[in-house]
């Protein structure tokens, strides 16, 4: 009984770190699969795959998805423990509730700055959205992902990067979605 209501105790804990964007019966589901994958409970970059290969049937299995480690990692320990897991789908997809844009730019903002040091640049932006696009199994080769790519870069630049140093921070990209919310779906 006492087991039981250790285990209630911390789904209601969760749920309430997640702003209850995700279920009790959700974390749940998410503690099976995450346990299945990944037995001591914690996920190495080495084993990011699994979990990518489950979310993202039309991914290669070869492409850089470095952007979603930074992403989930948010305590960038070179691990992920499940809690890091539950708080990320509650941003990315929430069960209960719609997108948070603010909590989502800081989950955006954590893939796309790829040497941590608080801004990002163009290349770190083209470089995630190409990883993006790869994990979604697009060719990014091709002459239309390219120019689709570059498109997202130079509006989310027009628009955000107020100073013109080429660099967004999260400041500019908080301000620049607070005033145009679909901002949002370029990155």
């Amino acid at each position: 009984m006492g087991n039981a209501n250790s285990v209630d105790n911390e789904l209601k804990e969760l749920a309430k770190e997640t702003k209850d964007k995700l279920t009790k019966e959700d974390i749940t589901k998410y503690k099976t699969f995450w346990y299945k994958l990944y037995p001591s409970g914690l996920m190495t970059r080495d084993g990011l795959g699994k979990f990518v290969a489950h979310a993202f049937p039309n991914w290669d299995g070869k492409s850089n998805v470095d952007h979603l480690f930074r992403a989930l990692d948010r305590d960038n320990s070179g691990t992920v423990t499940f809690k890091e897991f539950i708080l990320f789908q509650s941003v990315a997809s929430p069960t209960n509730g719609k997108v948070d844009p603010l909590s989502l730019i800081d989950v955006v903002f954590n893939m796309y700055d790829i040497d941590n040091n608080n801004e990002i640049t163009v290349e770190e932006l083209r470089e995630s959205l190409t990883n993006i696009f790869k994990t979604y199994g697009h060719d990014v080769e091709k002459v239309e992902i390219k120019s689709m790519i570059e498109t997202r870069v130079n509006k989310f630049l027009d628009v955000a990067d107020k100073n013109g140093d080429q660099k967004l921070t999260k400041k500019e990209i908080i301000d620049a979605v607070s005033k145009d919310k679909s901002l949002l779906a370029l990155i």
